[in-house]
């Protein structure tokens, strides 16, 4: 009965069940918790009344996710601000490698990546970049904005050698491209393949983005020192694989 009502937010039913004895970290047969079937669902009352009452935020279920990975999944920004303000670990991966950060990023959901980069310091480096490099690839150029005002670096080099403006200009993503120009993005550095970003624009861009990463070119020099190479700790969020799964 617990478990229904907080599938359904009956945030009412929930206090009345806890106060008959029943468990608020109690599991379905897959791992879920009332907390993370609430926070499915976005009842952020219900999310409130159930760390109320001693629910753990940080509980995961059977395929790693946490109630904060579901909200951030699901776009409930609302409730990813609930979870972190009560405790929840921003840095919990689900097994396939995908965290909230990453995946709240390739799903576009700008609320809850906003909601998440308010906790920044929390979220493993990694996951910060990799965030960096699939906002770009999939042109959620808003979010890409808002990290860079965060204070994340545009310059970051992720699986492959790829940079943010590799990836931007891979997928054809014009305002992202721009954006991340704008921003300091380099165009000198090359991926493993020995491509740098004109290159890459060249092979799958249109003409607006190669002319615009040639005019960056113009003033550029080779005595920059190249950025830090980072490995990234999640790959089935990348533009180049598949959709996340369900959670």
């Amino acid at each position: 009965m617990l478990m229904q009502a907080a599938r359904f937010g009956d945030t009412q039913g929930i206090w009345k069940y806890a106060a008959e004895g029943m468990d608020v970290n109690e599991r379905t047969k897959d791992g879920k918790t009332p907390l993370i079937l609430a926070a499915s669902g976005g009842y952020a009352p219900t999310v409130e009344a159930l760390v109320d009452l001693g629910a753990d935020v940080n509980l995961q279920d059977n395929v790693g996710a946490s109630a904060l990975i579901t909200a951030a999944t699901a776009g409930h920004g609302d409730v990813v601000r609930i979870l972190l303000a009560r405790g929840a670990d921003a840095g919990l991966k689900d097994r396939d490698g995908g965290s909230a950060l990453l995946n709240a990023v390739f799903f576009g959901y700008r609320d809850a990546v906003g909601a998440l980069l308010k906790h920044k310091e929390a979220i493993p480096a990694d996951d910060l970049n990799e965030g960096m490099l699939i906002a770009s690839g999939m042109g959620h150029t808003e979010i890409v904005q808002d990290m860079i005002e965060a204070g994340l670096d545009v310059n970051v080099i992720g699986l492959h050698g790829r940079t943010a403006l590799m990836a931007a200009a891979k997928f054809d993503r014009l305002d992202t491209v721009k954006l991340l120009l704008k921003n300091g993005a380099r165009i000198d550095v090359k991926n493993e393949a020995g491509e740098t970003a004109l290159q890459v624009a060249q092979e799958n861009s249109t003409n607006e983005i190669v002319q615009l990463i040639i005019q960056a070119a113009v003033p550029a020099t080779e005595s920059q020192p190249l950025p830090q190479t980072v490995e990234p700790q999640s790959t089935n969020s990348s533009p180049d694989s598949p959709t996340p799964a369900a959670k």
